[in-house]
């Protein structure tokens, strides 16, 4: 998948570091700020709400995101071509939940 520009205004950040999301999770929040009329482009995970001292809003519902990691397999390994011994490697999906701004409110 090549790179998503969006306009600045459209632009997914996460509140707390920042950082811009990537790819399809920018694409998650996008239609999920223009579905609940969200003014705020600034999400933040479960653990950013606590740390900031904020509160999800009663009954709000947060945006499931979702991330890849790459890991090698201790149980699988192949021959090189240079003869060495090297385990494979495995990429590991996760997910995980962001809430926008405008659901939070001080805890």
């Amino acid at each position: 998948m090549s790179a998503i520009k969006l306009p600045s205004t459209q632009t997914q950040l996460n509140g707390a570091t920042n950082r811009e999301y990537t790819k399809v999770n920018q694409l998650i929040l996008v239609s999920s700020q223009v579905a609940n009329k969200f003014k705020s482009n600034e999400w933040f995970t479960q653990d950013q709400i606590k740390e900031a001292g904020l509160s999800v809003i009663k009954d709000q519902k947060g945006a499931m995101l979702f991330s890849s990691h790459i890991k090698e397999d201790d149980n699988k390994t192949y021959i090189s071509k240079t003869g060495e011994v090297k385990n494979f490697k495995i990429k590991t999906y996760s997910y995980y939940f962001v809430f926008n701004k405008d659901q939070l409110e001080r805890a």
